[in-house]
């Protein structure tokens, strides 16, 4: 009976610490970012105080699952303003408030590391005359359903939906 308690608790502790490990493997401080480990998901809080106003890049990451993306007075956004981590199996990516990336949105779904990206969601996005640059959307194959919402949008680029084969 005894050693039964100790087996359980030996298992219970190393369940602890694989999963504190592997938390602060994904949940860590960079240079311009915080992580804060909620109950569900990651929150990493991103800026640069180099502007009248703070620029500020939020993502909420659910493992396995999700990734948004809000930020606020975001004038470009790239790699360098995201944390260095890599979700390999995230399936849904939802961008909100953001300008289109400089180099399209392949470079934030290759900085993750995504290889199963399957919903892409653009909401209240920033825009260059309202336009929606094919260019941008080029290099997502496994992006299966697209939302565009709140984008006030006027045009779309030359054959933006044949981008988009399945």
């Amino acid at each position: 009976m005894e050693k039964s308690k100790i087996l359980w608790i030996t298992i219970i502790l190393n369940l602890f610490i694989s999963q504190s490990i592997s938390d602060q493997q994904i949940c860590r401080r960079s240079d311009n970012c915080q992580c804060f480990n909620n109950s569900d998901h990651y929150e990493y809080q991103c800026s640069e105080n180099q502007k009248e106003e703070e620029e500020e890049v939020i993502l909420h990451v659910y493992p396995d699952s999700l990734i948004k993306i809000d930020c606020s007075n975001v004038e470009v956004l790239n790699k360098q303003k995201l944390p260095s981590v890599k979700f390999e199996d995230i399936e849904k990516l939802q961008i909100r408030y953001c300008p289109l990336p400089e180099n399209g949105l392949k470079e934030i779904v290759q900085h993750f590391g995504m290889k199963n990206l399957d919903m892409l969601s653009f909401e209240f996005g920033v825009f260059d005359d309202f336009k929606l640059e094919t260019e941008k959307f080029i290099n997502l194959p496994n992006v299966t359903v697209l939302r565009l919402r709140g984008n006030d949008l006027k045009s779309i680029g030359d054959n933006f939906l044949t981008i988009f084969p399945n």
